[in-house]
């Protein structure tokens, strides 16, 4: 019987890719406002294990689990709750800043005058039309970040989301996910260092080096 103290849970969950096993009876049980950091090097699986809990990739074995049920049998439920960032950041090239970040108004209380609070202090406001195909890969990923922050959703999955940020984009970043989980969310991020926040301290789960992400 599933507790309900854990809004995400993965439960005996076995993959395979070929004839390797990535995971084998993996369990993981979240709480609201937690953050736990996936740690490990290139090709320790990382990137794999989020697909898995987002859903991305199907299970051999096991199950995983949002709010006692399971993400598979309702995921119209589950992905009105989760925010999942992978490498490609969650941007269309195609598309301009202002009409990437729309995509997600609809779907939260955000207002304009808070979208044009986080341009300015993402240093985005005088970018906010041009075409993302012409942006840094730092800039990508900023606009990516804007649409985290006002996606209103619950679980953020993220997948090394201070890659390519200078410092002070990652202190703001580091303030987001901590207000983020001060607020109850949940928050599971892979990177290859851990992660410090002053207001409190993350759970961490380290992966070996042994399998391809």
């Amino acid at each position: 019987m599933t507790s309900v103290c854990f809004l995400l849970q993965a439960q005996q969950v076995t993959t395979y890719r070929g004839l390797r096993c990535l995971f084998h009876h993996f369990n993981l049980n979240v709480s609201a406002g937690e953050l736990w950091q996936v740690l490990g090097p290139n090709g320790s699986g990382k990137t794999t294990l989020l697909k898995l809990l987002s859903g991305l990739l199907p299970l051999q074995e096991g199950q995983v689990l949002w709010r006692g049920h399971s993400i598979h049998r309702d995921r119209w439920l589950y992905y009105r709750e989760l925010f999942y960032l992978g490498h490609c950041g969650a941007v269309k090239e195609e598309l301009t800043v202002l009409e990437n970040i729309r995509w997600v108004l609809p779907r939260s209380t955000a207002s304009i005058p808070l979208l044009n609070t986080l341009l300015e202090e993402w240093q985005l406001d005088h970018l906010k039309h041009a075409w993302v195909r012409h942006l840094s890969r730092g800039q990508r990923q900023r606009v990516a970040l804007i649409k985290l922050i006002l996606s209103d959703t619950l679980l953020w999955i993220l997948d090394e989301p201070f890659s390519s940020l200078d410092s002070l984009a990652t202190e703001k970043m580091s303030k987001v996910l901590e207000t983020q989980v001060n607020q109850g969310g949940c928050v599971i991020v892979a990177n290859h260092s851990p992660l410090t926040f002053a207001g409190f301290l993350p759970h961490t789960l380290r992966l070996p080096e042994s399998v391809s992400a």
